[in-house]
């Protein structure tokens, strides 16, 4: 007899797109037909409860979802990465932004996701770390990457992304400040001054789908940084690439790497932002590489488009 799978769900009722925990209780059902499982399902109530209770169960469970935006996913991984465990990872997106949900290919519909997910692959990922603390998918600084995090959660719950614009139009009449930095990426160094910096292992962020080629379990990842350019600029820079991919490394500063190295010649003001939630992270000397792979179950469609 097959022993009995242990399930824990981690659910942020705060997201935009979870209005209730009916859907929770059809998520349920669903995984009940799929296996001969026990359900743990835990309610997120405040910021990084879901490491608190991601850490709590990792070791007692077969398979871990999360629910709710980027940055849920983010704290579960960050719960669990320095723990002892056999879990796999479901991730699905209820948030505002979701670039996970692009590089996952899910839709807006969670039941239909999760059902896609269980006839799917389950495969490795790469998780990487900045100065040894786990992120999910993207670190950033610089000029409006902090409007995720910054605007209030309320306005996320009520309006979904249109709170992002509401909040990032005051963001956008700022000057934005330009960081002098030295980085060291492939056994080069580089001086440059730059307004934006992202380091992602998915297809883009910020709602940039900007990575055709991106795989996700490669052992490496992309870098890009947006030069001192007018804002006006910087966001039809950003646009052209993503509907253009080839005039990403003729627009901008690109890479692919499994580690760079960046010092900040004047002190970065504003602290790192990592997906879509902000970090205490304000040191002038940042590594970031490749850590640990986790598994995690995806469809059929992102294991043919994004993995290896």
């Amino acid at each position: 007899m097959d022993k009995k799978l242990y399930i824990g769900i981690i659910y942020n009722l705060n997201s935009s797109g979870l209005k209730n925990e009916d859907t929770i209780k059809d998520i349920i059902k669903i995984l009940q037909n799929k296996y001969d499982c026990v359900i743990i399902p835990m309610k997120s109530k405040y910021p990084g409860h879901a490491s608190v209770l991601a850490k709590s169960v990792c070791r007692m469970c077969d398979i871990l979802i999360s629910i709710g935006g980027d940055g849920t996913f983010d704290q579960v991984i960050k719960g669990t990465y320095n723990e002892e465990h056999n879990l796999t990872f479901i991730h699905l997106p209820m948030g505002t932004a979701n670039d996970l949900a692009n590089t996952f290919k899910l839709s807006k519909d969670p039941l239909k996701n999760l059902e896609k997910i269980l006839d799917g692959k389950t495969v490795n990922y790469d998780i990487l770390t900045i100065n040894n603390i786990p992120y999910a998918y993207v670190a950033a600084f610089g000029f409006m990457t902090s409007v995720a995090s910054d605007t209030p959660s309320q306005w996320k719950k009520k309006i979904g992304r249109h709170a992002y614009i509401l909040f990032g139009s005051k963001e956008v009449l700022k000057k934005p400040q330009s960081y002098n930095i030295q980085y060291i990426i492939n056994g080069k160094t580089y001086d440059s001054d730059v307004i934006v910096g992202a380091i992602s292992n998915s297809m883009g962020f910020a709602g940039f789908e900007l990575y055709d080629d991106a795989k996700v379990n490669d052992g490496v990842f992309e870098v890009l940084f947006v030069p001192n350019l007018p804002k006006i600029k910087v966001v039809k820079e950003l646009a052209d690439a993503a509907v253009n991919k080839k005039l990403l490394p003729k627009k901008l500063l690109y890479y692919k790497t499994d580690e760079i190295k960046i010092k900040f010649i004047n002190h970065l003001d504003n602290c790192w932002n990592l997906d879509g939630e902000s970090s205490l992270i304000d040191d002038d000397d940042i590594t970031i590489k490749v850590g640990k792979q986790i598994k995690v179950m995806v469809t059929e469609e992102a294991y043919n488009a994004h993995f290896i």
